[in-house]
């Protein structure tokens, strides 16, 4: 990773902060290794406008919805292989939603997995793969691409729910 590791470091230091993300885009821009790296670079950019916001500005929709799969390689890459039906993708704000293919453990086959995508301000912050036998696949290939996400599968998704209603409860009482 070299002086990337810093950067991200800086990123993860200052979540608030637009700064080490810009910084770390110029790196990007200098010292790219591949159209993911200028794909983030352009991401960082359109995405960090000063302010911290909870929806995502209209000019980085307008690029998620266009170059999205740039950041996700193996995705694109598998996928463009089938034939994806129109609807296999959904963006909700910041959010995707889509199906990837995945390639089964042990054999050639492929099968879909659904995963849900949150990115904010050039980096994805949230993954959660509905289908937990696919995060052993799929989890390297993020981390690999998105070191600032979390990711998680359906099964402690729902577990993460039950532990917030359950201290919601306890709250009221």
């Amino acid at each position: 990773m070299g002086e990337r590791a810093p950067l991200l470091d800086a990123i993860r230091s200052a979540p608030a902060d637009d700064l080490p993300r810009l910084v770390y885009a110029d790196w990007l821009d200098e010292f790219c290794h591949d159209d993911v790296d200028r794909a983030t670079a352009e991401f960082i950019r359109t995405s960090c406008n000063g302010k911290i916001q909870q929806r995502i500005p209209r000019s980085a929709s307008g690029w998620i919805k266009n170059n999205w799969l740039r950041l996700f390689p193996k995705w694109a890459e598998r996928n463009s292989r089938t034939e994806m039906a129109p609807d296999a993708t959904k963006f909700i704000g910041s959010v995707i939603r889509s199906k990837v293919y995945v390639p089964e453990y042990d054999t050639k086959t492929k099968r879909l997995a659904c995963v849900e995508l949150k990115l904010q301000r050039g980096f994805m912050t949230d993954c959660l793969i509905y289908t937990p036998k696919f995060k052993v696949i799929l989890e390297p290939e993020i981390a690999a691409f998105h070191p600032l996400a979390k990711i998680i599968d359906i099964d402690e998704y729902q577990a993460l729910l039950l532990e917030s209603e359950a201290q919601a409860e306890l709250r009221r009482r």
